[in-house]
């Protein structure tokens, strides 16, 4: 095809149509890539030729750019993602009038380190342009540092290291990023190329679930590529399968023989976002309590009750009720009165939108040690659903209701106390080895806390001490990783782009369930004495009547005789 254009005029006219036409063609009849892995008699410099996922990628990428929608390519390592974003745009900028790209990665070196290194995205766009004949190299072309002009069509191709303003105010026709899992920036990018264009193109290898890239992942309105190395003709040779199912090729035990760690093979094979983290809980066990514990809710419905003295009216049985059961309710239409129940509450700002925290209620039966309620809201705002989930306490028999402190619980908490609700926990010195109780109500969150918290969690929900039944709750748990500075976070925290500010509420379901179980754990003596059957009149029917009665007597105090409550007279119970 070279020489046909250089010996004849009409000819080159023809080709040029019709790589103008044919983005495939184009791709397949002049584009060389670069492999310096390559041995002789292998050449280093090497035709493009498509396989058929490529096909459909270098397509589908087009059209993304031609229709304006974003598009997230999850991948393999080396499966030519990177090359397939540089040839399209590069085929647009040489045939389309116009066209503005902008391409982005973690460092400035990795977008454009000058014309000997053909690492960076702009050395591969050189490195396309060293191997075209000079006919179709276009009329007033320009190459400077992060910038390829066409004076002919008026088009351009920048780059920029993607620091936490990357586009901002820009506008460009498409932007793509390179490797976005591994940007530090990843979710002030996301905010900053909002209004930038209608095409970005997010094209990485997954490193755990606490990245942007991640986000975009589980956003439904993005398109999704996947390249498997599977798809990979030469990769998947002699494809098979383990015991698991899981494929495997003789290609895929050398690489994984090769990376060793579990993280880097899910992370460079696998497509296993996961895997790919330092996950605080484990898959195996999450799986198992999957299969084993969770089930469907015997009701959905909404709790009515009167917002001014908060007590409860009734429950409204419905199919698309946020309060999820799984009891039977007694004649009355109550939970069963003749067992204890706990409440934990993790709250958020109730502004919904997609990247809000819900506010969560876990309710677990101190009896069972299961349980048996839970509700999750994004739009109900922390006064609102402090009112709720005191009337929930009160429907489930004055239950003992937790709640996280911080942020939002602040303005939960101030109702809650001003309600008059006092079955609820007081801080606790966790460092003490007596664990005093404070005047101050709540649970507070910090590294420390939270670390021992889940811990207890974890222990309690792998043993099957706390039965766990909502699958959205065991979803959740997949997510919570081990963070740089050796706290543990739901990877949905790191996003900054939650607009309450407060970012420990992402997971919410499992934080409130920990705390929940935080709340069990303190009166599972009394339920576990009310399940033996005392004859009335005997020592232990009397130790129990009193310590009901104790109990609810308690529960009328202010905070501060709680508190006096809990330091002397917990060591006579």
């Amino acid at each position: 095809m070279w020489r046909l254009g250089d010996e004849s005029h009409s000819a080159r006219q023809e080709i040029w149509e019709a790589c103008k036409r044919d983005l495939l063609f184009c791709a397949n009849t002049f584009v060389w890539a670069y492999d310096p892995r390559n041995m002789p008699p292998v050449p280093r410099s090497v035709p493009f030729i498509t396989w058929p996922f490529q096909d459909t990628g270098l397509l589908e990428i087009y059209m993304a750019i031609r229709d304006q929608h974003d598009l997230l390519i999850e991948k393999t390592r080396d499966m030519g993602a990177s090359w397939m974003i540089i040839i399209v745009f590069d085929w647009m900028w040489r045939f389309h009038r116009e066209v503005s790209f902008l391409l982005g990665s973690r460092k400035e070196e990795y977008v454009d380190n000058g014309r000997r290194d053909k690492k960076s995205l702009f050395g591969k766009l050189d490195h396309l342009n060293d191997h075209l004949p000079a006919w179709l190299i276009p009329q007033g072309y320009e190459r400077t540092h992060l910038k390829l002009w066409n004076g002919e069509m008026g088009s351009i191709i920048t780059g920029e290291s993607t620091n936490k303003d990357f586009g901002r105010g820009d506008r460009r026709t498409a932007v793509g990023f390179d490797e976005f899992a591994a940007v530090e920036n990843g979710f002030s990018i996301l905010q900053a190329i909002y209004d930038t264009t209608g095409c970005r193109i997010y094209n990485s290898t997954h490193q755990g679930t606490a990245t942007a890239f991640y986000n975009r992942k589980n956003n439904p309105l993005i398109k999704k590529l996947v390249f498997h190395w599977t798809q990979h003709p030469v990769k998947s040779k002699g494809l098979y399968f383990d015991e698991g199912g899981k494929p495997r090729s003789p290609w895929y035990d050398k690489e994984c023989a090769i990376r060793k760690h579990r993280i880097l093979i899910a992370q460079e094979l696998d497509i296993d976002p996961q895997g790919s983290a330092d996950i605080f809980f484990d898959p195996t066990t999450i799986t198992k309590i999957e299969q084993v514990h969770c089930k469907a809710p015997l009701e959905y419905g909404k709790l009515h009750f009167d917002h001014c003295g908060l007590d409860t009216r009734y429950f409204q049985k419905t199919p698309r009720g946020e309060l999820q059961l799984w009891l039977n309710l007694d004649s009355n239409g109550s939970p069963p009165a003749d067992r204890r129940y706990a409440i934990g509450v993790d709250i958020g700002m109730g502004v919904g939108g997609e990247n809000s925290s819900n506010s969560a209620i876990v309710v677990g039966d101190c009896k069972t040690q299961e349980q048996v309620a839970t509700l999750a809201t994004p739009n109900m705002r922390p006064e609102e659903f402090a009112k709720l989930a005191v009337a929930l306490a009160m429907w489930f028999h004055r239950a003992h209701l937790v709640w996280e402190s911080n942020g939002p619980g602040r303005i939960f908490g101030k109702v809650v106390t001003e309600s008059g609700y006092r079955n609820i926990h007081y801080r606790t010195n966790e460092k003490s080895l007596y664990s005093k109780f404070s005047d101050i109500p709540g649970w507070v969150a910090n590294k420390d806390t939270k670390l021992t918290l889940l811990g207890e969690y974890r222990r309690a929900t792998a043993l099957g001490e706390y039965v766990l039944r909502d699958t959205d709750e065991v979803n959740e748990m997949y997510s919570f990783v081990y963070m740089e500075n050796g706290s543990v976070a739901h990877s949905g925290s790191t996003s900054g782009i939650d607009p309450s500010g407060a970012k420990e509420n992402h997971g919410d379901r499992v934080t409130a369930s920990a705390l929940c179980w935080l709340g069990m754990k303190g009166r599972l003596k009394l339920a576990k004495d009310e399940l033996l059957q005392a004859p009335e009149g005997s020592f232990l029917w009397r130790r129990q009547q009193a310590e009901r009665s104790t109990d609810e007597f308690k529960d009328r105090w202010d905070g501060h005789a709680q508190s006096r409550y809990s330091r002397e007279g917990a060591n006579v119970r």
